[in-house]
Order: C-alpha cells, then sequence, then structure tokens
C-alpha cells in the first residue's frame, strides 16, 4: 500500500502546483509568485494576514499529510514543516515572525530530549 501512496502524492503536488500560476495570472498572463496571497485576499475579500494563513494551511497540509502517512518518525514531521513554512517565507508568502515562533515552539518543546542527548544521557 505504501508504493502507491507516494506516487499518487506527487502527482497531486505536481497537479496542484501548476494550478497555482494559472488561476492567479493576471489579463496579460504574467504571474508574480508574491502576489498571490495580495490577489487571494482582493478575490475573497479577506484581510492580507487572513490570505496568509490560510495558504500556510494549505501548503503543510499538502505536505505534512503525505509524511504523516509515509513515517511515523516525530522528528520527520517537525522537519517537513519547519522546512514548509521556511519556503512560505522565503516567497514572501507569510511573515518571518511566524516561522521564528514555530522553531521557539518546537525549542521549547524538545529541549528535555535536547539536555538529554547533549548530556550523554541518551533518548529519553
Amino acid at each position: 500500500m505504501k508504493k502507491t501512496k507516494l506516487p499518487l502524492f506527487l502527482l497531486l503536488v505536481l497537479f496542484s502546483s501548476a494550478l497555482i500560476p494559472t488561476a492567479y495570472a493576471d489579463d496579460e498572463g504574467n504571474f508574480d509568485l508574491a502576489a498571490v496571497p495580495q490577489a487571494l485576499a482582493d478575490r475573497l475579500n479577506i484581510s492580507l494576514f487572513a490570505s496568509q494563513t490560510l495558504i500556510a494551511v494549505i501548503f503543510l497540509c499538502m505536505t505534512m499529510f503525505p509524511t504523516l502517512l509515509l513515517t511515523r518518525h516525530p522528528i520527520a514531521h517537525v522537519v517537513m514543516g519547519i522546512a514548509t513554512v521556511s519556503f512560505l517565507v522565503t516567497i514572501g508568502w507569510i511573515p518571518t515572525w511566524i516561522l521564528l515562533m514555530l522553531v521557539l515552539t518546537v525549542v521549547v518543546l524538545l529541549s528535555g530530549k535536547m539536555r538529554g542527548w547533549v548530556g550523554g544521557g541518551g533518548e529519553e
């Protein structure tokens, strides 16, 4: 069953990523990747922050759901989430402080394990 999940996921990601430029291109056919949140906010009549949050949730679902299906290792989920949010910050779809808050939350949640690993106590 696992062998069919990954190709289906990759097909879904390719199809979804091909739709983004088509849906948000202007009348001349030009596409500005950084302007997608503002275009979504204008078309849905919501605030820019709500649009950015909606886009972030959609991309996190597109990347985290297959990660949850394909592996049970919690660090893989954390790495995939941080990588996705970093990508969204890089292209300017969400503010930088969201990534900083995510990383600080992960550090606080994993601080006990990190203390054990650095101190030589092994995994707790």
